[in-house]
């Protein structure tokens, strides 16, 4: 539609994702998944007696797509605050003022409760409406999608077909979650910034870290295009890491009253359906341990995962999250 200018509509039989008024159309070219520039549609019809009667398995998957919308919404409040990406408040409000209330019963989203399925598509359409706003997946999309964009391009597999991409998303966004927690404990305030800046990979190190991480896979130079693309000098990594710093108690106190707590989350994936284990989606722990190193270098876009690699600490929360009584704990 887009290429020949003819204009389109949607009608929703499921409520599955967020991408139904979405600008840009998420599509994997060469290997890599990229997102191309597309008009949005016209109108969308969603009605409610059809969508109540799809596959359970495609509402929790869409309700797991609206979840993630709490980590990533702290992803663009990060940016934000370190000056790498300016919040636009309005797309921000369209995806986060009523967000908490269409996730507040997935049970009865679980049940194809009318007046709650109303509920997820408006906040699912909503979320495409930001990006229409902002002309960008920005508003929706932080490190939760990074892990799905990853194992898209990866062909993950599981009982015979790939997992949908909300369900991905769901572990993703878990991983993302258990990923800020060990943040907020973190003792920010005495960050070691000049250990951090001195550890700093040059540009051409990091160009040659993400060519030997994707090496063998179907998009080879993907590691490369985009971290060169966010790569930042030790003069501008030493200026953010000051920032976050000396900023920390605002920013901490502005991430707590953004995210959920990681059992939280997991309780409303659970309660709608949605998977809780990586295991349930064709993932082990030790793969989705690996895939945090690759998830931060898919994508240009600022998330906790660059935060983590920047003050030199991600290396650290992936072990805590999958060593010895973490939440994705690998048995030996």
């Amino acid at each position: 539609s887009y290429h020949i200018g003819r204009p389109y509509m949607v009608v929703a039989t499921a409520v599955s994702m967020d991408g139904y008024t979405a600008y840009g159309a998420p599509i994997i070219k060469e290997g890599m998944k990229q997102t191309f520039p597309c008009s949005a549609p016209k109108g969308v019809i969603a009605d409610t007696d059809i969508i109540a009667t799809c596959p359970p398995k495609m509402i929790a998957s869409g309700y797991a797509d609206l979840l993630a919308k709490i980590p990533t919404g702290a992803d663009w409040i990060l940016a934000d605050r370190l000056g790498v990406e300016p919040m636009d408040e309005f797309a921000f409000s369209l995806v986060q003022d009523g967000l908490r209330e269409a996730l507040s019963h997935p049970q009865e989203v679980r049940n194809g409760s009318t007046e709650a399925l109303t509920r997820l598509i408006d906040g699912l359409l909503l979320s495409g409406f930001a990006m229409q706003a902002h002309r960008s997946s920005r508003p929706a999309s932080g490190a939760d999608h990074l892990f799905a964009r990853l194992w898209e391009m990866e062909h993950l597999q599981c009982e015979g077909g790939g997992p949908s991409h909300g369900f991905m998303v769901a572990i993703g966004l878990l991983c993302s979650t258990a990923l800020y927690e060990c943040l907020l404990e973190e003792d920010i305030e005495h960050l070691d910034v000049a250990s951090a800046v001195a550890a700093w990979p040059t540009a051409e190190e990091a160009r040659l870290e993400a060519l030997v991480t994707f090496e063998g896979t179907d998009f080879p130079l993907i590691g490369v295009k985009e971290t060169s693309a966010k790569y930042i000098n030790k003069r501008e990594l030493r200026r953010q890491l000051e920032t976050l710093k000396n900023n920390w108690k605002e920013i901490r106190t502005a991430l707590q009253g953004q995210l959920f707590s990681f059992e939280q989350c997991k309780s409303l994936l659970a309660a709608v359906g949605a998977p809780t284990e990586p295991e349930e989606i064709g993932i082990s722990r030790s793969r989705l341990k690996e895939s945090v190193m690759k998830a931060v270098k898919i994508r240009r876009r600022f998330t906790i995962l660059d935060l983590g690699l920047r003050c030199g600490l991600l290396e650290k929360w992936t072990e805590k999250v999958f060593g010895e009584g973490g939440v994705f704990e690998i048995a030996e």
